[in-house]
C-alpha cells in the first residue's frame, strides 16, 4: 500500500487517536535502563520496580509527574530487593521483597517510606517466598513457606500477629497452592494434599473451610486445574481425568456441581487455556484433534461449546493474549500468508476477522494488550519500525502506531498498565534507555499524535526463538525420606540451556509413569474386559517454572526437593512476541539416599 494512502487513513481516525505521550523520567540517568519487571496502579499512582545506581531494584511510586515519581524506600541498602508480586488491598499494596537480614519475605507499603514495612519474617531460618499474592474480603492470601510446613495457603491483615498459616493443607510436605482466584466470597485454587494429587480447593480463610471441592483425577493422580476463570456464578477451568485428558471443567462450588463440560478432543487432550469472560459465554484456545488450536466458545453446556472460527485451516492459529473491549475480545492469532497478528471477535464467525496485519511481511505478535479509555493498546513488532506501542479502536484505519517514543528504532514498550484513562509502561526512547513513560487518552476532535505505517521493504521473516543445549550438571539426585533423616540430600541442580534471541522460558518438570494402553491414549487405570493389556510410558506434569532468558547461555536452578523417587524430565520452552519455540527436555531420576 502506498505511503499517501496509509496516511490518508492515519488522517481519517484523527479525530479519535491523540494520546498524549512522554516519558515521566529518566530514573537511571548513568546506565541504560532503569526498567524493572513489576508495575502495578493503585488510585492515581503507580507503583513498579526500578533500579537507580548502587540503590539496585527498589520499589518506586509515581503520580506521572518528574517530581512526583521517587524511591519508596532502600529497602535493601547496597543490593536490591527486587520487589515482586505486586498487589492492592484496600489503599495498602503488598508485595514479596528481599532485604539483608530476612530473606525474601512479605512486605506492605501506604506508598510513603515511613510506611513501607516488614509485615512478618515468616521464614525464620531463610526465605518464605511469598508468591500468588491475591485480595479477598480486605485481607490478603497468598503461598508462603515457613521454613517447616512447606508452601501453604496464608493470610494477612497486614500485622504481624494478623499473618498466619490457614492450614497445613499437605501434612506430610508442600500443598503447593497456585491459580488463587476469588469466586464468591471464597478463594478457589489448585492444591496437593499428598493423596489425592493436584486438585481444586477452596477456602473462605479459616481451616475449617478450606476443603477439597472434588478428587476430579481419582486416587493420587492428578488433575492439574489451571486457567480458573470466573463466569456469573460458575467457575470454568482446564483439568484432566482418567479418561478424557485435559478438557473443559466447570462447578459451582459444590462436588457434585463440578462436572467436564465437553470431550473437545475424543481422541486425546484439547488443552483449553487462556480462558476469558465476555457476556455470557467463554471464549478460549482449544485443540479438538481435527481443525487445530483454535478459537471456542462455550456457554456452560456441552452443545454450546464449539468452534468459533478455523482461522487457520490445515494448521494452528493458535490464539493468545485475550484481552475485552467493550463487547467483543481481542487477541493474536496466527494465520496463513499473515503470521501472528492482531483479531477481533464478536462470538460469530463472521464477525471474527483479521484487524489489521501490522507487520506486512512477517508476524507483528501482538502482546500486553490493554484496554484504555475505550481503545486497546498493545505492543507489536512493525517493519522497519521495530517493536513499538500500538494503538486500535477494532477497525483497520483506527490502528496506528504511537508517534514520539523512537521514531528510528524499537521502543520496546513493556508492563502496560492502565489506571482511568492513563497508560503506564516502559519504554526506550534510544537515548535514555527503557524508562517509565506515560500516556493519557484524549479528549474527543483533538489533533493526532499516531503516525502511519512506512512503505515496506523486505526484511527477514521473525521466527520463533530457538532452544538449544539443554543439560544438568547432575542426572541423578537423592531427595530425604522418613528413613534417611541425618543425611544430607542433593536438593538442586543447575538446568542450563542456550537461546538465540531473549525469550520468556516455561520450565515444566513432568513425571514418567507405567501406564496402560486404552485406545490412542496411555492410561493410569487397567482398562475392563483386558486381562492382559498392553503397557505403556507417559508423562504428567509434576511442576511449572518461570524464567526471563537472554541471548546466549542461561542458567536455572532447578529444586527437585519435594520431588518423589522416580524418573523425570525437565521441560523447557522459550516464547517471544507470540511465537513458541519446539520443546526441549532432558531427563533425570530422584533416587532415596
Amino acid at each position: 500500500m502506498a505511503l499517501s494512502v496509509l496516511a490518508a487513513l492515519a488522517l481519517a481516525s484523527a479525530a479519535a487517536a491523540a494520546p498524549d505521550v512522554g516519558m515521566i523520567k529518566d530514573i537511571d540517568a548513568s546506565s541504560t535502563s532503569s526498567a524493572g519487571s513489576s508495575a502495578i496502579a493503585v488510585g492515581n499512582k503507580f507503583f513498579f520496580e526500578a533500579v537507580q545506581g548502587s540503590n539496585g531494584a527498589e520499589l518506586w511510586g509515581s503520580d506521572g509527574t518528574e517530581s512526583g515519581t521517587q524511591m519508596v524506600k532502600d529497602i535493601y541498602p547496597d543490593g536490591s530487593s527486587i520487589p515482586t508480586n505486586l498487589v492492592a488491598v484496600g489503599d495498602k499494596l503488598y508485595f514479596s521483597a528481599s532485604d539483608a537480614t530476612n530473606g525474601r519475605e512479605l512486605w506492605v507499603t501506604d506508598g510513603t517510606e515511613g510506611g513501607t514495612e516488614l509485615v512478618k519474617n515468616i521464614n525464620p531460618t531463610g526465605d518464605s517466598f511469598p508468591n500468588q499474592l491475591t485480595s479477598m474480603g480486605g485481607k490478603l492470601y497468598f503461598q508462603a513457606d515457613d521454613g517447616t510446613s512447606g508452601y501453604e495457603l496464608w493470610v494477612s491483615d497486614g500485622t504481624e500477629d494478623g499473618t498466619e498459616r490457614v492450614k497445613d493443607i499437605n501434612t506430610g510436605g508442600s500443598s503447593n497452592p497456585i491459580y488463587f482466584t476469588v469466586f464468591g466470597d471464597k478463594l478457589y485454587f489448585t492444591a496437593n494434599d499428598g493423596a489425592n494429587g493436584s486438585e481444586l480447593w477452596v477456602s473462605d480463610g479459616s481451616a475449617a473451610g478450606t476443603d477439597l471441592v472434588k478428587d476430579i483425577y481419582a486416587g493420587n493422580d492428578a488433575s492439574v486445574p489451571s486457567w480458573l476463570t470466573v463466569l456469573g456464578d460458575k467457575l470454568y477451568f482446564q483439568a484432566s481425568d482418567d479418561t478424557n485428558g485435559y478438557e473443559l471443567w466447570v462447578t459451582d462450588g459444590t462436588e457434585d456441581g463440578t462436572e467436564l463440560v465437553k470431550d473437545i478432543n475424543t481422541g486425546g487432550s484439547s488443552f483449553p487455556s487462556e480462558l476469558t469472560a465476555l457476556g455470557n459465554k467463554i471464549y478460549f484456545r482449544a485443540n479438538d484433534g481435527t481443525t487445530g488450536s483454535e478459537l471456542w466458545a462455550s456457554d456452560g453446556t456441552a452443545g454450546g461449546t464449539e468452534p468459533v472460527k478455523d482461522i487457520n485451516s490445515g494448521g494452528n492459529s493458535s490464539p493468545q493474549n485475550f484481552a475485552v473491549l467493550g463487547d467483543k475480545i481481542y487477541f493474536s492469532a496466527n494465520s496463513p500468508g499473515v503470521g501472528y497478528e492482531l483479531w477481533v471477535s464478536n462470538g460469530t464467525e463472521g464477525g471474527t476477522q483479521l484487524v489489521k496485519d501490522v507487520n506486512g511481511v512477517a508476524s507483528s505478535g501482538p502482546a500486553e494488550l490493554t484496554a484504555v479509555g475505550g481503545r486497546l493498546y498493545f505492543s507489536a513488532l512493525a517493519e522497519n519500525i521495530g517493536q513499538q506501542l500500538w494503538v486500535t479502536d477494532g477497525t483497520s484505519d483506527g490502528t496506528l502506531m504511537i508517534e514520539g517514543i523512537n521514531d528510528s528504532s524499537s521502543s520496546l514498550p513493556h508492563n502496560l498498565t492502565a489506571a482511568g484513562n492513563k497508560l503506564f509502561f516502559f519504554a526506550d526512547d534510544g537515548v535514555h534507555g527503557r524508562e517509565p513513560w506515560l500516556l493519557t487518552e484524549p479528549v474527543p476532535d483533538t489533533p493526532s499524535t499516531t503516525r502511519p505505517l512506512p512503505s515496506p521493504s523486505p526484511t527477514p521473516v521473525q521466527t520463533a526463538p530457538n532452544v538449544s543445549g539443554v543439560s544438568l550438571t547432575n542426572k541423578k539426585f537423592a531427595v530425604s525420606t522418613k528413613k534417611s533423616k541425618g543425611k544430607k540430600p542433593k536438593v538442586g541442580t543447575a538446568l542450563k540451556f542456550t537461546l538465540d534471541a531473549p525469550a520468556s522460558v516455561d520450565v515444566v518438570i513432568e513425571r514418567k509413569l507405567r501406564g496402560y494402553v486404552s485406545g490412542k491414549k496411555c492410561v493410569s487405570k487397567k482398562p475392563s474386559g483386558k486381562s492382559k493389556p498392553k503397557r505403556c510410558s507417559y508423562y504428567k506434569r509434576s511442576s511449572t517454572a518461570k524464567t526471563i532468558g537472554v541471548t546466549g547461555a542461561n542458567t536455572f536452578k532447578l529444586n527437585v526437593k519435594r520431588l518423589k523417587t522416580g524418573s523425570y524430565r525437565a521441560v523447557v520452552t522459550a516464547t517471544a512476541s507470540g511465537l513458541a519455540s519446539k520443546a526441549a527436555s532432558v531427563s533425570f531420576t530422584v533416587v532415596k539416599p
